[in-house]
């Protein structure tokens, strides 16, 4: 035994080395196992640990006149005493970092504050009524997996109705075949997706941001989906999107069906008896409607129907019968500002702070400024019946440094001449309302252009509350209050140039920037000399 002893002593600091290699691979050989996809034994990082620790403490029991030799000396006393310093500023830091991810505030300094939450999605969340359950369908060194993470730890902040699970596709195969049992997908299961469960109902997006994992929560929690048609055959803007002219409304259907509605277009002549949807849209006609069309919209409003109307400047829509019993009435008139210090006159009224009335609409928009291009003013007299209430939206008088007036005189507009007179529309001017109430009534909502979130108008002023205003208009009419808010905010997309020139980008990488570093070394060399 005294003999084995010996020989031990004789490799103890090998034996130590090895073990210290040992703690090494049971503190990493389990993560790289998940990472690769492969399936390790749960024990395998334990008992390397084990292991390792065992081995690695063959030196100093073995051979402890070693140890005592090494920790005798003054440079290992110095050691120590800046290794206790060392070992007390990491427990410091440790417990400032544990601290930290319990007691901790963010502050995003992005422009378009894109990792905030919206208060949109902060308001679907405190009005949820039944738990969801979220589950995604995601590995484990998907590079999507821990900001999807971050982002439902802001989610479960707000409401404690929400719950989140991670299938792996390839390591949990029964719970991913569960899943699509249970939701009846057959075949079709998703090898990357979302998906939100609550009270019998499911919904599936195949992306991680907030304004899809928003949308999967609202289509998995509303009652029913909500349909909103966009009326055709007279010239309206086309909800395809796509051309030139920029007068689709293809970024207004897909916000739309990410809130959870349904969004189609329809002929009114396709229509047998009655208009059968949540909201009906009817986005800048551009041929008056028929007397029975007329009529068929108001039997539709007066029986309860939500309808949005964006009516341009000039021409008669022959829609006059469905807003009698609130006496909304167009102007037909162009509204221009002219703006004073620069001399500048334009048919786009921007819209800010106390320009927005107060209303469920517009209540969150006071802070954005919204621009409406080509607007008419808008009449409002008093409604047939008290029990009907119109409301303004948008009501403009211009400032100290711009005037804003309805031009009558369109035609003179052509020749250039815009100027304002008494036979104008004169400020304060109403460029959007609502109505509501009513024996058996629905609800309405007027603005005075169509291009309010037409495509090329959303490209053309980027930041602009148009979308919101918009959206917000059809959460109205459909009684989906508590969708109204400021939506998330898209990333911003702010590439670096590089310089176009060559002989530039030469001069910097080849001259400019060897001449600094020189310059350097020759003013250290200066002050040492």
């Amino acid at each position: 035994m005294a003999l084995m002893r010996e020989q031990l002593k004789a490799y103890a600091p090998y034996i130590s080395v090895f073990g210290l290699v040992v703690l090494l691979a049971g503190a990493v050989a389990p993560r790289l196992a998940q990472q690769s996809g492969a399936t390790a034994p749960e024990w395998l990082g334990t008992a390397l640990l084990v292991a390792g620790a065992v081995l690695a403490l063959a030196w100093p029991l073995l051979r402890p006149e070693d140890v005592a030799a090494v920790f005798g000396t003054r440079q290992v006393r110095y050691g120590g005493n800046a290794l206790v310093l060392v070992a007390a500023v990491l427990a410091i830091l440790v417990a400032l970092n544990f601290l930290s991810t319990r007691r901790y505030r963010a502050w995003d300094l992005t422009t378009n504050k894109q990792f905030t939450v919206s208060r949109q999605t902060v308001q679907i969340l405190n009005d949820l009524q039944q738990p969801v359950a979220l589950t995604a369908i995601l590995g484990a060194g998907d590079g999507e997996t821990d900001s999807l993470e971050r982002l439902l730890d802001q989610y479960k902040a707000e409401t404690d109705k929400l719950t989140y699970t991670r299938i792996d596709p390839q390591l949990d195969l029964p719970e991913l075949l569960g899943l699509a049992q249970r939701l009846n997908l057959g075949q079709n299961v998703p090898g990357k997706a979302l998906v939100a469960e609550s009270g019998g109902r499911h919904a599936i997006v195949y992306s991680f941001d907030e304004q899809a994992v928003t949308e999967v929560i609202v289509k998995a929690s509303r009652a029913r989906d909500k349909t909103v048609v966009f009326l055709t055959g007279h010239g309206e803007h086309d909800i395809a999107g796509g051309g030139t002219t920029g007068r689709g409304y293809a970024s207004v259907k897909q916000g739309l069906e990410r809130e959870g509605y349904t969004v189609t277009s329809q002929s009114l002549s396709a229509v047998t008896t009655t208009l059968t949807a949540d909201a009906v849209v009817i986005a800048g006609p551009q041929q008056p409607y028929q007397p029975e069309e007329a009529a068929l919209l108001a039997d539709y409003v007066e029986g309860g129907g939500a309808l949005l109307l964006m009516l341009d400047p000039g021409g008669e829509s022959g829609l006059e019968p469905v807003l009698l019993p609130w006496e909304i009435r167009p102007h037909g008139d162009l509204v221009l500002q002219s703006n004073a210090l620069f001399g500048v006159t334009e048919a786009a009224v921007a819209v800010v702070n106390q320009d927005y009335q107060f209303h469920s609409i517009t209540k969150d928009l006071e802070r954005f400024e919204t621009r409406l291009v080509g607007t008419q003013s808008i009449g409002v007299g008093t409604p047939v019946t008290t029990a009907m209430q119109v409301s303004k939206l948008i009501e403009v008088g211009g400032n100290a440094g711009s005037v804003v007036w309805g031009e009558k005189d369109l035609a003179g507009l052509q020749n250039g001449q815009a100027q304002a007179d008494p036979t104008d529309e004169q400020p304060p001017l109403t460029l959007a309302v609502a109505g509501e109430g009513g024996e058996g009534y629905g609800r309405v909502v007027v603005f005075g252009t169509s291009n309010l979130a037409a495509d090329g108008i959303l490209q053309r002023l980027g930041q602009a509350a148009n979308y919101d205003l918009m959206l917000n208009a059809v959460n109205w009419l459909t009684t989906d209050e508590d969708l109204i808010s400021i939506r998330p905010t898209e990333p911003d997309s702010r590439p670096i140039s590089p310089p176009q020139s060559p002989t530039l980008l030469l001069l910097v990488t080849a001259v400019l920037v060897p001449l600094a570093i020189f310059g350097i070394a020759a003013w250290i060399w200066w002050r040492r000399r």
